[in-house]
């Protein structure tokens, strides 16, 4: 069974969490390192710090990739907090083909300026372009989880 949006925000909630704990236990024993042991001790803790932002990097990518699938999904709940959707629009289009559009139907562009072309296109001030506007869904996740975490 794929875990909820909800149950992924409260691992994720942990897990950065317990990346605080250690960035902050990491900080201590630098500060107080003096001998070979504690240096040890310390690298340790950097080690395991280190690959607890992996795990949290892992989770943030899962997450937004499953929020984004969700809402693709014709989601009809709401989101929980801490999770937004932004759609950004892209255009899709074979730069060669739009360059022999333009020649034909906008001669004033006879050197295809994308950022241009572009621009106009997401305008929608060139009726019959070669152009698609495409939706893509990317989810943010709030940098404060600490409602998920349990007392």
């Amino acid at each position: 069974m794929t875990p909820t949006l909800t149950d992924s925000l409260h691992d994720l909630a942990e897990a950065r969490h317990r990346l605080e704990v250690l960035r902050t236990s990491e900080r201590q024993l630098q500060t107080i390192a003096t001998d070979n042991l504690e240096y040890i001790v310390w690298q340790k803790a950097v080690v395991e710090r280190r690959l607890q932002e992996m795990a949290v990097d892992d989770k943030e990518r899962q997450l937004r990739r499953d929020a984004a699938q969700a809402y693709r999904s014709d989601w009809s709940g709401d989101l929980p907090d801490g999770i937004t959707i932004k759609k950004h629009t892209e255009l899709v289009y074979d730069p060669k083909v739009a360059d022999t559009w333009a020649r034909v139907n906008v001669p004033a562009l006879m050197v295809l300026d994308t950022r241009t072309f572009e621009k106009a296109a997401r305008a929608g001030t060139l009726p019959g372009a070669p152009v698609q506007l495409v939706e893509d869904v990317r989810a943010t996740i709030a940098s404060d989880l600490s409602a998920y975490l349990e007392d």
